[in-house]
């Protein structure tokens, strides 16, 4: 039984499929196999360790259900590093409060509308060192140090040599270690913080999973549709690790006014 959401990774890894996750490029939906996310999240890993993020450190994520959450996600996971995960609806000072709240270190922004939230509060963010940004151009104004995915994966390549690391890091997580803050939503006055750790998720992904089977018999091919936040608890533990643990591929819908139409394309199991 998986004690660790790093154990979670490796283990769906064995499966060894050719669609992972899929998110749609240009018209069309682009699968990533599970060895392509396994190169991708050990180079962010591997990236993230040599910029000096260490065990413990927070990386808040602020964007839509896309495949470069899952792998930041994992990449945490396995180095140990905290996710914040923050809905991509907060308003700018709402965010940055939770970043401040936090004392992320490193922001993963999906867009420069994301990104602009954190430029207007980035004096008040005395902890947050660089923000990687996605897709998109900096804006005008922007202090902090900005780097993109692509780069990072660059670094990540030329460190290959080194992916044994990753696995060794990974072999550290204990279930007691701390995997994520999710701050709490709807509530009467600031959001709480709530302290998850390897053991919190990977003990509801096991039992989920083995309640789950007899109803579901997951094939090989299968895939579902993810739509819902992954900022969100529920999401994260049943759209996102418990569908990888299964062997399920992951496709990201596109917006919930496109989820009719990719609900035709992607005709999910």
């Amino acid at each position: 039984m998986a004690q660790t959401i790093a154990d979670v990774f490796y283990e769906a890894l064995r499966l060894d499929l050719p669609e992972a996750l899929a998110a749609k490029s240009e018209g069309a939906f682009r699968p990533i196999s599970h060895q392509e996310l396994h190169l991708r999240v050990d180079r962010l890993a591997l990236a993230l360790h040599a910029r000096g993020l260490k065990a413990g450190d927070r990386l808040a994520l602020l964007s839509e259900n896309r495949p470069e959450w899952a792998m930041a996600d994992f990449a945490c996971a396995l180095s140990g590093i905290v996710s914040v995960p923050i809905y991509h609806t907060l308003n700018a000072e709402q965010t940055a409060w939770i970043v401040r709240h936090s004392g992320a270190r490193w922001a993963l922004c999906s867009s420069p509308a994301q990104l602009t939230k954190l430029k207007t509060f980035q004096h008040e963010l005395p902890d947050l060192e660089a923000v990687v940004l996605l897709d998109g151009e900096v804006p005008e104004g922007m202090e902090i140090p900005v780097l993109r995915w692509s780069q990072l994966q660059e670094e990540g390549a030329a460190l290959d040599e080194q992916r044994p690391e990753v696995r060794r890091w990974a072999s550290e997580r204990r279930p007691e270690d701390l995997l994520t803050l999710i701050y709490t939503s709807g509530t009467t006055g600031d959001p709480k913080g709530v302290m998850l750790t390897h053991g919190n998720l990977a003990s509801n992904i096991t039992h989920a999973v083995e309640a789950a089977l007899p109803a579901l018999r997951p094939e090989r091919g299968d895939r579902c549709l993810s739509a819902l936040p992954l900022s969100h608890i529920f999401e994260r533990l049943g759209g996102h690790y418990a569908m990888f643990y299964l062997g399920v591929a992951i496709f990201y819908c596109e917006s919930l006014i496109s989820l009719p139409q990719n609900l035709v394309e992607v005709r999910p199991t």
